[in-house]
């Protein structure tokens, strides 16, 4: 019997000591999961598997590393504000950029020969037989060549390139997108400045009720914008995978860094993220993103009022604007706008399958209309490859005065099959170029735009 009651009072006591490491976990575990910076953490992890699950299709549309691409993009554009006999030059220009647009046949190519080590791309817009741009960019026998029509007309070999050291029997093309788009998520997360951070109880209403929470608050202006880009350029350079996949990609990557030039913000504006959480489990009940600026502030809010069911509104300087119903299915999302007097004002839809994607706004306020359909859709799908169709069409109105609509169409054929065939023997070296190449090279972006905006 004595025995009997040992082993009892043992188990007994065993099972409590197990209860109590429990229950310092879990305590353990809230406690950590209520610090703010976790808080912050977690809001980012949501959003990054968001952006993953927005972009997840069917896995036989997988490229691989051994793929062609080929398509073409064309315009349908008008306005009834800019126009060929505008006063104004801004407008003039508008005017021709539409108009060179709405001529212009562009076309695109991308190519990995992974066995033969073998890169392609090229991008060309011409408007009758003028080339606005032609430009191609090759990797051929660890080598990259470039070439810019309106410099040159034959490739222009610019050094060795270790582009394909990245890829092998163990590393895929996307395994490496995979790694440094989970590492720099990683590294934001651990840059947060969390003397940037603030942490109040307050009293919000959710369904109507008044509900106590913690209030998280980030700040973040031009210098936490900068210090953060910094931070996770410097966590890029330091990680052995990360560097050599970008610095095999770009050779000059060490010498990378965010310009003390550029600036994000202006002194007189900063956000303001805010994180309303339940007291006890540290849930999301509440997000808001603040601008504020001299004399100014805008709310966005996001209140997360049940499982499927979310409410979204927009204060500006105290006055609400619009108040937006959410609705969230599995594959599915669409919203009913409404202003502050409940006159409904507008509704977005957007909706996939394991094919493709469909978005669509409507939304009026204020005098200004936008009416914009989005959609993407794989098509003729074979084991050789398949098509990609994308078409948008949308309209933007002030005072019922046309400032822009049309039609943007793109095709895109993808195919597993590549072969890769450009002419290099009489490339130029890099170092070869003169002052006025060099100065073209560098501004091709600005050049090309200004051409766009030219008479035709």
């Amino acid at each position: 019997m004595v025995r009997k009651k040992r082993i009892v009072i043992i188990c007994t006591t065993i099972f409590l000591i197990i209860i109590a490491f429990f229950l310092l976990y879990i305590g353990n575990y809230y406690n950590n999961l209520s610090e703010p910076k976790n808080i912050l953490g977690t809001f980012i992890d949501n959003i990054s598997n968001n952006i993953i699950e927005l972009n997840k299709f069917n896995s036989k549309y997988n490229l691989g590393d051994n793929f062609s691409i080929t398509g073409n993009m064309s315009f349908d554009l008008a306005s009834e504000k800019y126009l060929p006999n505008s006063i104004n030059i801004e407008d003039l220009e508008k005017y021709n950029l539409i108009n060179n647009l709405n001529n212009s046949k562009i076309s695109y190519a991308i190519a990995q020969d992974k066995d033969n080590k073998e890169l392609f791309l090229e991008a060309r817009d011409t408007i009758g037989t003028e080339d606005i741009f032609y430009n191609k960019y090759l990797i051929e026998n660890s080598t990259k060549y470039y070439f810019v029509s309106k410099i040159l007309s034959t490739y222009i070999n610019n050094g060795s390139s270790n582009y394909f050291e990245n890829i092998n029997n163990e590393y895929t093309t996307k395994d490496n997108i995979d790694y440094l788009y989970n590492f720099i998520i990683k590294s934001l997360k651990n840059n947060i400045n969390e003397k940037k951070i603030s942490k109040t109880e307050t009293n919000i209403s959710i369904n109507g009720k008044d509900t106590s929470t913690y209030q998280i608050s980030y700040t973040i202006n031009d210098t936490e914008i900068r210090t953060m880009l910094s931070n996770i350029l410097n966590d890029l350079k330091k990680d052995n995978k990360a560097d050599t996949i970008l610095t095999n990609i770009d050779e000059n990557f060490h010498k990378r860094k965010i310009s003390d030039n550029k600036i994000f913000l202006s002194k007189k504006e900063c956000f303001v993220l805010n994180i309303f959480v339940d007291k006890r489990f540290s849930n999301p009940l509440e997000y808001q993103l603040v601008k504020i600026t001299k004399g100014s502030k805008n709310v966005l809010s996001y209140v997360l009022d049940n499982k499927n069911k979310r409410t979204i509104t927009y204060i500006n300087d105290d006055t609400m604007d619009f108040i937006g119903y959410v609705n969230i299915a599995k594959n599915s999302i669409s919203i009913n706008f409404n202003d502050n007097n409940n006159k409904d004002i507008g509704t977005l839809k957007y909706n996939k399958n394991s094919n493709g994607f469909n978005f669509n706004l409507l939304f009026n306020y204020n005098n200004k209309s936008y009416d914009i359909v989005f959609s993407s859709k794989f098509i003729k799908y074979s084991k050789s490859g398949y098509t990609n169709e994308v078409n948008s069409s949308f309209k933007y109105l002030e005072n019922n005065i046309n400032i822009l609509n049309g039609n943007i169409k793109a095709v895109t054929k993808i195919k597993r099959n590549v072969k890769i065939r450009e002419d290099i023997s009489n490339a130029v070296l890099n170092s070869s170029l003169n002052k006025e190449q060099i100065a073209y090279r560098d501004n091709l972006y600005n050049n090309i735009v200004k051409r766009l905006k030219n008479v035709r």
